[in-house]
């Protein structure tokens, strides 16, 4: 049962119920009188009420008297008792308020809860009856504000500034309340429909007595007619110099504005709120605004008043977390842990004029800075120092810095090759604000990722090639986790390669696989079978392929299938790291193998042309031909069955002017040491020329078939030499020309012409041989030997330089051989390749000289002498002359016969010698002509120096003794 309301009993004995209330109600209208007069005296002497009458329905019952309104602390109050019973009710759901001003009445409803506040509700016990209290309050400035409302062209100004007198009467709304619920309602101008039926009574005395009774169908309650009338025409008069106690100011707060009017563009709001949801989230990176709003009526503080602040309250973990914000100023204060747990990063506020109230609007931009925390948020306002308690939003603020969480799984590992599907799936969880969305991207190879969609969780790669699949999960608070990146592999194509065949012979051939390629996983190996017409089965081989290796090389060994030769086949595979399989079938023909014939060796001839494969042997000397193969060791299952050489004229295609030399050979047979003799027959290689009796024999070494013939070139002849060996299992010969070498012979050595050219006095000798004629084997030299003639021992031999055809030398005879007197012999001979040789010069040169010159002994030195003045005949002799003989002319002999003479000398490479003498009185002032001759071995050499006579000396001797 609420407070506030009178039961109306429904009893019985109606009589009894009559004279029961008769007494009661006398009782209650004299303790009534008296409590009125109790309340007028104290209300009187003082405004101030004490104890808790304001917030306890039965103390303002106590204090203030039954069913009367009082105005206090700029409020008009109201209480109110009935007493309770199980049948009938009445309840006062308004008022009616009617307010006199310069003589005129005006009315205006206000309802209980919204305009009239209800403030208390309570039961007691009086007089063995339980009775139900109730307490109002109704704000002085909520009726101004409704009378502005409802009489827009009356002036009230005198009512709220309380410049005149104003009488009050309030009248009460009742309803008759049934056990199944309230009978009616009221609207804004305090009327209902079907008033009666519902049991709805208007404010008018003699309406509501009439109406209850009528409706209660003449039954009468516990209550008198004018216990019902006290709740009417309760008339309160606030005299002039009442001054209102202004309220505190209207407050309302929230942690996120929707799109409100007038809302800065740049004040950021929290992150995430669900409609509905007392739960606002914020992240620890971005700032948040709290908004406060508060609100002052103009008709209680005037037009250009406002609040003075707005507070807020984050309360969390026990700790009073607050922040204030200043009208007009942007600077905010804080106290205890709030910056502990919060960046303040500005406050602003602004004043609103809006109809008939001034607001205060604060934001307080803040950042939060402590994870996974909860805050109970609150605010207030302060005007003239008087604020409201805090309110309690009933909305809380949380935190969330922590990324959500991503698990990704997939049929296949990461980083991992695969010719399958991969399916790849994820899901995202977030133990705070909740995931918001999940993205994934796709990338394949190279390219660029493309964003696939929101909230999908799950993919399946199928193209070949390298995946990026990138996931990301942001919570409702824009916390990330970043790009999750994860990479696959899908390989579905086969690799690549080129076979060929290299390097085939007789013992095998190389499968070679190049260009290997594989555009994804990579190439893993690579593998080779092969087989012949006698094998079946294949001969598997396997390698492995490393990073950037482009080639792989098989050998294929005929060794490995009995030395076959002629068709192998052979498949190639090539296989990447997930088994795509590459594979080729071919083949090739495996040559039979050739027998080893060796070069044909020549025994004793004289020169070999290499450049021409020639040998050159001497004429009519012998000389022996070997010619020799073998079976091929690397794949000897196809042995010789034959050894052949043919002998032919060079050039020559007559097989008349060949000899065939043929040697089978048995493979049972033991060969070693086996001779086999031929008869030459009547074929000759020309008509001159016959090869004569030859021994041939054939003979094994070293695992070598050896045939030998012995032959005799007694012409100049040219003839090749052809070896062959014949394998007949395959029929097959090696080829005639194959080694073959030519032999000719030379019997003829080079001829050539000489000039020689001697410098007897300074004994150079020049050589030079022009003209040089060699038909065969070709020069192999040409030289000239030097050498004294008494001593051959002493030879010295010069090859001559060819210089264009021309063969030079140059020598100093006398520096040749420095300490021999005797001659110089010179012989100079010319040899081809085969040792034929030629003489072609021969002399002898005997190196020897004299000088001599005729001086004045005395100074000048010169060879001018005066008749009677001394001389001398200085004398050089080289190359051993042995004597020397000095004539000077006769006519001068003839004045003095010891000028000539005679001297000897021991021979020697160089020797001096000087002849004094004078030159006789009477000598003809001319030139004179001295003879000095040298001999050596009865050969002689002349030098003639010359001197002057010009002038007798005792010519002087005369003219001094004068």
């Amino acid at each position: 049962m609420r407070f506030g309301e009178i039961e109306v009993m429904k009893l019985i004995n109606i009589k009894s119920y009559r004279i029961g209330k008769r007494h009661s109600l006398l009782i209650k209208r004299a303790v009534l009188v008296l409590f009125l007069c109790i309340i007028c005296l104290s209300f009187f002497k003082s405004k101030t009420v004490k104890a808790d009458w304001n917030n306890d329905a039965t103390d303002f019952f106590d204090s203030k008297g039954y069913s009367n309104a009082k105005y206090i602390d700029n409020s008009f109050w109201f209480g109110d008792r009935g007493r309770i019973g199980s049948s009938y009710k009445y309840r006062v759901i308004g008022w009616q308020v009617n307010v006199n001003v310069n003589g005129n009445w005006y009315k205006v409803y206000l309802k209980n809860g919204s305009s009239i506040s209800h403030v208390s509700s309570e039961e007691a016990s009086s007089d063995g009856f339980t009775y139900g209290y109730d307490l109002y309050s109704l704000g002085f400035n909520t009726i101004i504000k409704k009378l502005r409302q409802e009489y827009p062209s009356v002036n009230f100004d005198g009512v709220y500034d309380r410049s005149i007198d104003t009488i009050f009467k309030f009248d009460a709304i009742g309803t008759l309340v049934q056990p199944s619920g309230i009978r009616g309602s009221i609207n804004s101008e305090g009327n209902s429909s079907n008033w009666k039926s519902w049991g709805l009574v208007y404010t008018d005395s003699d309406s509501f007595v009439n109406s209850a009774e009528d409706v209660w169908g003449g039954a009468w309650p516990d209550y008198s007619k004018d216990d019902i009338r006290s709740l009417f025409n309760i008339n309160v008069t606030v005299t002039a110099n009442q001054k209102p106690d202004l309220p505190a100011p209207s407050v309302w707060g929230t942690l996120i504005e929707p799109n409100r009017p007038g809302w800065p563009s740049n004040i950021p709001t929290t992150h995430y709120h669900v409609n509905g949801s007392d739960e606002y989230w914020v992240n620890l990176r971005e700032k948040f605004t709290v908004y406060v709003e508060s609100s002052i009526n103009k008709s209680e503080y005037g037009n250009k008043s406002y609040p003075d602040y707005n507070y807020i309250m984050l309360q969390g973990n026990d700790t009073d977390n607050k922040s204030y914000s200043r009208d007009g100023t942007n600077k905010g204060e804080s106290q205890d842990g709030f910056t502990n747990n919060f960046d303040q990063i500005d406050n602003s506020s602004w004043g609103s004029d809006n109809g008939n109230s001034n607001y205060l609007i604060s934001n307080f931009k803040m950042r939060a800075t402590q994870d996974n925390k909860d805050y109970r948020f609150g605010y207030t306002a302060v005007k003239n120092k008087k604020n409201n308690e805090w309110k309690d939003s009933g909305l809380w603020l949380k935190t969330d810095g922590t990324a959500p969480t991503v698990e990704v799984s997939s049929s296949i590992a990461e980083n991992v090759w695969t010719k399958d599907d991969i399916d790849v799936e994820w899901s995202s969880d977030d133990e705070r604000s909740g995931v918001k969305t999940t993205k994934h991207w796709l990338k394949e190879d190279d390219g660029e990722l493309v964003l696939k969609g929101e909230n999908i969780s799950e993919v399946t790669l199928k193209k070949s090639g390298r995946h990026g699949v990138v996931v990301e999960a942001i919570d409702n608070v824009n916390n990330t986790t970043g790009q999750i990146s994860k990479k696959y592999l899908i390989d579905k194509t086969h690799p690549l390669g080129d076979v060929s065949v290299e390097n085939i012979s007789t013992t095998g051939f190389d499968v070679v696989v190049k260009n290997i390629s594989d555009a994804h996983s990579g190439v893993d190996k690579i593998s080779l079978g092969a087989r012949t017409s006698e094998s079946y089965d294949d001969t598997l081989q396997e390698k492995a392929v490393s990073k950037d290796t482009n080639s792989v090389t098989f050998r294929v060994n005929t060794s490995d299938y009995n030395n076959k030769g002629g068709t192998y086949y052979f498949d190639v595979s090539i296989f990447d790291k997930v088994e795509n399989e590459r594979k080729s079938t071919h083949s090739v023909n495996v040559p039979y193998p050739e027998p080893i014939v060796s070069p044909i060796e020549i025994s004793n001839h004289e020169y070999k042309d290499t450049s021409n494969n020639i040998y050159w042997v001497k004429t009519d000397d012998p000389y022996t031909a070997k010619v020799f193969g073998k079976t091929n060791p690397a794949n000897d299952r196809y042995k010789i069955d034959s050894l052949h050489a043919l002998v032919r004229k060079l050039g020559s295609t007559d097989f008349s002017e060949m000899r065939a030399f043929d040697a089978r050979i048995s493979k049972d047979e033991e060969i070693n040491s086996k001779c086999y003799d031929f008869s030459m027959g009547t074929n000759t290689l020309n008509t001159s020329t016959t090869l004569g009796d030859e021994s041939y024999s054939l003979r094994s070494d070293d695992g070598f078939t050896y045939s030998y013939f012995d032959l005799i070139m007694s012409a100049e002849e040219n003839i090749s030499i052809n070896p062959m060996v014949r394998i007949l299992e395959i029929n097959s010969d090696s080829d005639w020309n194959y080694n073959s070498v030519i032999v000719k012979s030379d019997g003829t050595a080079p001829n050539g012409d000489v000039e020689p050219y001697y410098d007897e006095n300074k004994f150079d000798l020049d050589i030079n041989v022009g003209n040089v004629v060699e038909k065969g084997s070709g020069v192999d030299k040409i030289w000239v030997e030097y050498f004294p003639i008494d001593e051959e021992k002493k030879k010295v031999c010069e090859d001559l330089v060819n210089s264009k055809g021309i063969y030079k030398s140059k020598k100093n005879l006398f520096d040749l051989f420095p300490d021999s007197i005797s001659p110089v012999g010179v012989l100079v001979k010319a040899k081809d390749n085969v040792g034929n040789e030629r003489e072609l010069f021969k002399a002898e040169y005997d190196p020897f000289k004299i000088e001599a010159t005729i001086n004045r002994v005395w100074a000048p030195y010169e060879s001018i002498f005066k008749e009677g003045e001394k001389g001398v005949v200085k004398i050089k002799v080289y190359g051993g002359i042995d004597s020397v003989k000095i004539k000077f002319p006769t006519e001068l002999a003839e004045l003095d016969y010891n000028l000539d003479t005679y001297i000897d000398l021991e021979p020697k490479k160089n020797d001096s010698k000087d002849h004094e003498f004078f030159v006789p009185i009477g000598s003809k002032n001319k030139i004179y002509e001295v003879k000095v001759t040298g001999y050596k071995n009865g050969k002689e050499k002349f030098a003639t120096p010359t001197m002057e006579v010009r002038g007798n000396i005792l010519n002087e001797f005369r003219t001094r003794i004068r």
